[in-house]
């Protein structure tokens, strides 16, 4: 009799042990293949995020080189009242870090509503025109930006970079909860099933 008890009660701490192998034989490929799915779709959203960004930035910079033109005739400071109006209508919580400035010939004229204005910001912008994919470090922050030139004048747009890199971030946080979340629901199923079955055996 007490071989027998003894015999059951292996069997019972074997059961779970092979059971734990069999849902870690199922789940550690599907866990680490929805990892590599994650990372790539990440890449691939933010580099999407990033150039619809950057092609938003140009067609700004296109629509507003000729206001800046039609206004230059009547003075400088209408042009700088211009680009003023325009950034300060932009909130940092859609467009953060957006800055304008304008080319013309030798002058130099930045929106100043936001308090961003400096050389080093329009080195800055200047560095990111001069980039294959439109972006620079600014201090402690990555900049994108949009530019038009046509007939002497040029107008440059730019943008901090992080809240793209936040937005997909959250969105892929989630995501890895939601397959975290199914995981743990298919685990608890099968342990739910496994006890089914004792029990009827029983």
């Amino acid at each position: 009799m007490v071989q027998e008890t003894t015999a059951q009660d292996t069997v019972k701490r074997i059961k779970p042990t092979i059971r734990s192998r069999l849902l870690l034989a199922v789940n550690l490929p599907l866990a680490v293949l929805a990892t590599f799915f994650l990372a790539y779709d990440y890449s691939q959203e933010l580099a999407r995020r990033v150039e619809n960004k950057r092609i938003a930035l140009e067609e700004e910079a296109k629509t507003l080189l000729p206001a800046v033109v039609r206004l230059r005739p009547h003075g400088l400071s209408r042009v700088q009242e211009f680009i003023d109006e325009v950034c300060i209508r932009m909130q940092d919580s859609e467009s953060p870090g957006h800055h304008i400035a304008i080319e013309l010939g030798s002058e130099i004229h930045q929106a100043s509503s936001h308090h961003r204005a400096s050389r080093d910001m329009f080195s800055a912008m200047q560095e990111a025109a001069n980039s294959p994919d439109s972006q620079t470090s600014f201090g402690e922050t990555e900049l994108i930006l949009g530019v038009y030139e046509k007939d002497g004048a040029a107008v440059y747009v730019s943008e901090e970079l992080g809240s793209l890199s936040r937005i997909s971030q959250k969105r892929h946080a989630e995501a890895a909860h939601w397959i975290s979340d199914t995981g743990l629901s298919r685990r608890h199923s099968c342990q739910l099933s496994a006890l089914s079955c004792r029990q009827s055996a029983a």
